[in-house]
């Protein structure tokens, strides 16, 4: 199964049987096998019909859309109807809101940690107070407030790694103010959607958390069973940052939006898709967890066939 990322106004995407066709002013560019497709990113203008996102949800693609500065996401997901499940998710979501969120902070924070051990740049005494706490704690009001105690010293610890001319003071969004926060926003956006994917196609209920309590306009599960995988992802971010990578002049500042040149985002797309497995597979087993904890069978949410890539393809297509 693959990801295939779309980053240039102006293409148009069609079907023919069960290929997907890319055109580029009139002229065919790529032909790809439906069958090898698991998500579909786009970023940008690009024009497909409704008997294109047809044939994408009758296969099972899922279709993830970037848009704006803030890269604003939508999915169009092929929806999986399954009553008995969700009805366990909500009603463990609304009674067992506290042993679940205490559970899986101490998830993430023993990630956290672990990242932190990797660079030797950490107080485990401190992690094993917070630890404490979290058992102790009885409200999820005193969970958050664990929350951003450890979050301030993790990014704080992580900064000073980094030299000064990446501008990183800590985690900040909407916009992000700096190519660091750009980098991380831009890379939990993808966690963020793969993370609906899965526990859509698991059958369950993506806005009812609990941890991240239900609010407008956010998957509140999704964002609860990617809390433990968040570092994956600041480690692949550090760790090419530290190799250099990228460059202060890969990014530009849009509207008061830090953000990475075009020509770079050709080259960030295929290189994080190449190391997406080991954090997939992380977020698969985050939700298999969460259905154990919910009294769900697990079963696969879909085949664990090995993860293919699309970078030849992206380059091709979003290149000038």
């Amino acid at each position: 199964m693959s990801s295939l990322y779309l980053d240039k106004k102006g293409l148009t995407l069609r079907t023919q049987k069960d290929t997907l066709l890319i055109y580029e002013a009139d002229r065919r560019v790529a032909n790809i096998p439906l069958r090898l497709l698991e998500r579909l990113m786009i970023i940008g203008q690009i024009q497909l019909t409704a008997s294109v996102l047809g044939k994408l949800g009758s296969l099972g693609i899922g279709v993830v859309v970037l848009s704006g500065l803030k890269h604003e996401i939508s999915l169009l997901l092929p929806a999986k109807a399954d009553a008995a499940r969700r009805l366990n998710q909500y009603r463990h979501c609304t009674q067992n809101a506290l042993p679940l969120a205490q559970q899986l902070l101490a998830d993430k924070f023993s990630t956290q940690q672990a990242h932190l051990h990797h660079y030797q740049t950490t107080d485990h005494s401190l992690w094993q107070h917070w630890h404490t706490q979290i058992n102790q704690a009885k409200s999820l009001e005193t969970l958050l407030g664990l929350e951003g105690q450890a979050a301030k010293y993790y990014w704080r610890q992580l900064a000073s790694l980094l030299p000064a001319e990446w501008l990183f003071q800590g985690r900040k969004k909407h916009p992000a103010p700096d190519p660091v926060n750009a980098l991380l926003s831009l890379s939990y956006t993808l966690l963020y959607a793969e993370s609906v994917r899965l526990l859509t196609a698991a059958g369950l209920d993506s806005s009812l958390g609990f941890y991240h309590q239900p609010q407008a306009n956010r998957a509140s599960l999704a964002c609860d069973v990617m809390e433990p995988v968040r570092a994956d992802i600041d480690r692949w971010v550090w760790q090419h940052l530290l190799q250099g990578t990228w460059q202060a002049s890969d990014f530009e500042y849009q509207y008061g939006a830090c953000l990475l040149h075009k020509a770079q985002r050709q080259a960030y797309y295929p290189l994080f898709e190449a190391d997406a497995a080991g954090w997939r597979a992380h977020l698969k087993q985050e939700i298999h967890t969460c259905l154990n904890r919910f009294n769900i069978e697990c079963a696969n949410t879909e085949n664990d066939t090995q993860w293919q890539t699309w970078a030849q393809i992206c380059r091709k297509t979003s290149n000038n």
